[in-house]
Protein backbone atom coordinates (compact mmCIF):
# COMPACT_ATOMS: atom_id res chain seq x y z
CA UNK A 1 0.00 0.00 0.00
CA UNK A 2 1.17 3.52 -1.08
CA UNK A 3 2.08 5.92 1.96
CA UNK A 4 3.38 8.89 1.40
CA UNK A 5 5.93 10.00 3.91
CA UNK A 6 7.49 13.01 4.82
CA UNK A 7 10.90 14.40 3.28
CA UNK A 8 12.26 15.63 6.84
CA UNK A 9 12.43 11.78 8.27
CA UNK A 10 15.92 10.24 8.20
CA UNK A 11 16.05 7.89 5.39
CA UNK A 12 16.89 4.52 5.80
CA UNK A 13 16.05 4.42 9.78
CA UNK A 14 13.27 2.68 12.16
CA UNK A 15 11.78 5.29 14.49
CA UNK A 16 11.71 1.94 16.94
CA UNK A 17 13.78 -0.83 16.61
CA UNK A 18 14.23 -4.00 19.10
CA UNK A 19 15.85 -7.32 19.48
CA UNK A 20 14.85 -9.59 22.14
CA UNK A 21 16.65 -13.24 22.82
CA UNK A 22 16.41 -15.58 25.67
CA UNK A 23 19.61 -18.19 25.91
CA UNK A 24 18.38 -21.57 27.79
CA UNK A 25 20.87 -24.31 28.38
CA UNK A 26 18.94 -27.46 28.45
CA UNK A 27 22.12 -29.54 29.15
CA UNK A 28 25.80 -27.48 30.50
CA UNK A 29 27.52 -27.84 26.79
CA UNK A 30 24.09 -26.83 24.45
CA UNK A 31 23.04 -23.55 24.29
CA UNK A 32 19.61 -22.76 22.19
CA UNK A 33 18.63 -19.45 21.81
CA UNK A 34 15.46 -17.94 20.13
CA UNK A 35 15.73 -14.13 18.57
CA UNK A 36 13.27 -11.79 17.60
CA UNK A 37 13.99 -8.95 15.91
CA UNK A 38 11.81 -6.23 14.96
CA UNK A 39 11.64 -2.75 13.20
CA UNK A 40 9.22 0.38 12.72
CA UNK A 41 8.27 1.87 9.68
CA UNK A 42 11.14 3.11 7.63
CA UNK A 43 11.30 5.59 5.03
CA UNK A 44 12.49 5.19 1.46
CA UNK A 45 13.56 7.24 -1.59
CA UNK A 46 12.02 6.12 -4.67
CA UNK A 47 14.16 5.98 -7.64
CA UNK A 48 12.06 4.54 -10.40
CA UNK A 49 8.15 4.84 -11.27
CA UNK A 50 8.40 0.89 -11.92
CA UNK A 51 9.02 0.27 -8.06
CA UNK A 52 6.91 -1.75 -6.23
CA UNK A 53 6.74 0.83 -3.51
CA UNK A 54 4.44 3.26 -6.61
CA UNK A 55 0.90 2.12 -7.04
CA UNK A 56 0.31 1.51 -10.64
CA UNK A 57 4.26 0.32 -11.65
CA UNK A 58 4.80 -1.12 -14.49
CA UNK A 59 7.60 -3.78 -16.00
CA UNK A 60 9.68 -0.95 -17.87
CA UNK A 61 11.87 1.74 -15.70
CA UNK A 62 11.34 5.00 -15.64
CA UNK A 63 13.68 7.41 -13.34
CA UNK A 64 11.81 10.27 -11.88
CA UNK A 65 12.75 13.58 -13.45
CA UNK A 66 12.23 16.94 -13.52
CA UNK A 67 10.51 16.86 -16.69
CA UNK A 68 7.73 14.00 -16.01
CA UNK A 69 7.49 15.03 -12.36
CA UNK A 70 6.83 11.76 -9.97
CA UNK A 71 5.92 9.27 -12.17
CA UNK A 72 4.42 10.97 -14.91
CA UNK A 73 2.07 13.39 -12.18
CA UNK A 74 2.53 17.22 -12.89
CA UNK A 75 5.27 18.24 -11.78
CA UNK A 76 5.39 21.01 -8.86
CA UNK A 77 7.29 23.97 -9.36
CA UNK A 78 9.76 22.93 -7.04
CA UNK A 79 10.65 19.01 -7.90
CA UNK A 80 11.50 16.87 -4.51
CA UNK A 81 12.45 13.55 -4.00
CA UNK A 82 9.84 10.82 -3.61
CA UNK A 83 9.91 9.36 -0.04
CA UNK A 84 7.62 6.47 1.21
CA UNK A 85 7.35 4.28 4.03
CA UNK A 86 8.76 0.53 3.35
CA UNK A 87 6.88 -0.91 6.30
CA UNK A 88 7.96 -2.85 9.71
CA UNK A 89 8.84 -6.50 10.39
CA UNK A 90 9.32 -8.63 12.43
CA UNK A 91 12.07 -11.64 12.06
CA UNK A 92 12.26 -14.97 14.52
CA UNK A 93 15.57 -16.43 14.29
CA UNK A 94 16.92 -19.57 16.64
CA UNK A 95 19.76 -20.77 16.99
CA UNK A 96 21.63 -24.02 18.61
CA UNK A 97 25.30 -24.11 20.05
CA UNK A 98 26.90 -27.05 21.53
CA UNK A 99 30.31 -26.88 23.03
CA UNK A 100 32.67 -30.46 21.49
CA UNK A 101 35.52 -28.85 23.55
CA UNK A 102 36.47 -26.75 25.85
CA UNK A 103 37.70 -24.43 22.89
CA UNK A 104 35.39 -25.61 19.73
CA UNK A 105 31.41 -24.83 19.20
CA UNK A 106 29.18 -26.22 16.23
CA UNK A 107 25.93 -24.11 15.70
CA UNK A 108 23.39 -24.70 13.01
CA UNK A 109 20.58 -22.04 13.46
CA UNK A 110 17.77 -20.61 11.22
CA UNK A 111 17.12 -16.69 10.38
CA UNK A 112 13.95 -15.53 9.31
CA UNK A 113 11.91 -18.44 10.24
CA UNK A 114 8.39 -17.15 8.94
CA UNK A 115 9.60 -16.17 5.58
CA UNK A 116 8.77 -12.79 6.10
CA UNK A 117 9.13 -10.30 3.36
CA UNK A 118 10.73 -6.84 3.94
CA UNK A 119 12.66 -4.28 2.35
CA UNK A 120 15.62 -2.25 3.87
CA UNK A 121 15.60 -0.41 0.77
CA UNK A 122 12.99 0.56 -2.19
CA UNK A 123 14.19 -2.15 -4.94
CA UNK A 124 16.46 -3.87 -2.91
CA UNK A 125 13.94 -7.19 -1.02
CA UNK A 126 15.91 -8.88 2.11
CA UNK A 127 16.56 -13.08 1.73
CA UNK A 128 13.77 -14.97 3.18
CA UNK A 129 14.41 -18.20 5.28
CA UNK A 130 17.99 -18.58 5.54
CA UNK A 131 19.84 -22.06 7.43
CA UNK A 132 23.29 -22.12 8.61
CA UNK A 133 25.77 -24.61 10.38
CA UNK A 134 29.10 -23.36 11.42
CA UNK A 135 31.86 -24.22 13.94
CA UNK A 136 34.31 -21.91 15.70
CA UNK A 137 37.85 -22.66 17.32
CA UNK A 138 39.03 -20.61 20.08
CA UNK A 139 42.97 -20.48 20.06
Amino acid sequence: MYDAAAATEVEGTPRHKAFLYAAWKPISRLTLTPSLELASNRVALVTSCASTLVPGSGPASTPISATTGNCNKPAPAEILPSYVNIGAYALLNFNAEYQLFDNTTVAVGATNLLDQNYELADGFPEPGRQFYANARARF
